[in-house]
């Protein structure tokens, strides 16, 4: 089976509303994922925008190193994170080794794409970003796009604003990113040049994971840090 590119950008009578709904229900919260050889880090916010509870925004490990970010409407985060596990660990129980990364990005592609040729249903309404930290490869980040397809790349964000956050990470020198901590700084940095007075700082989760380290949360205090840190600056956003 390839991949259609074309798939999802016109729909059979009677799907337009669906899809824009499905494209609406994306943009209530935001995930933002970085890489380098060494290290990833992830953000996740809930904008101020979202109104409805049914959008949800989640990070799941699948080991200690592997994991994903999605979100979207809750029900289909749920049933598209469930169907994630399904091959990681299938994968797993029958060649008793760990799916590539980029393979399993492919399989999800697949799957969605054949629901979608042959169900007659609107596109799952769910963003999803897949990582990897790799020992050998470094870190790996997946981003899927509007065609459920992924691309390898260094830093994306999902959801709210993403376009407008990819821009700004992109601006960044790569000096930026060099330790963690450094780089939760820019994460944030280009938080509140997106959403500006919107920001709750209640509403963000990070994660982290260096070396042979397993993924770690962030404690609010130290992103309270940060915060303190970026404002004695006087940066001007």
């Amino acid at each position: 089976m390839t991949i259609s590119n074309e798939l999802l950008k016109f729909a059979p009578s009677g799907r337009i509303f669906q899809i824009e709904y499905a494209v609406k229900k994306k943009k209530g919260s935001i995930c933002i994922g970085i890489k380098n050889n060494s290290f990833l880090i992830f953000l996740l916010y809930k904008s101020q925008n979202s109104s409805s509870e049914s959008n949800e925004s989640d990070i799941i490990f699948l080991d200690d190193k592997t994991g994903c970010l999605c979100n979207g409407l809750a029900i289909d985060v749920y049933e598209q994170i469930e169907e994630i596990k399904n091959i990681f660990f299938n994968y797993y129980s029958q060649y008793r080794s760990k799916i590539q990364t980029s393979y399993l990005s492919k399989l999800i592609t697949f799957k969605n794409q054949y629901l979608t040729h042959y169900s007659f249903s609107r596109p799952r309404s769910t963003n999803l970003i897949i990582f990897n930290l790799d020992n050998e490869l470094g870190g790996q980040l997946f981003k899927g796009d509007n065609t459920g397809s992924f691309i390898l790349t260094n830093e994306c964000s999902i959801g709210y604003k993403d376009i407008e956050i990819e821009y700004l990470l992109k601006k960044k020198k790569p000096e930026s990113f060099q330790n963690i901590e450094k780089s939760v700084e820019k994460l944030l940095e280009v938080l509140i040049t997106s959403i500006k007075d919107e920001l709750v700082i209640e509403n963000i989760r990070i994660f982290f994971t260096s070396g042979d380290k397993n993924v770690k949360k962030m404690e609010s205090e130290k992103i309270r840090d940060i915060f303190r840190k970026i404002y004695k600056k006087n940066l001007s956003f």
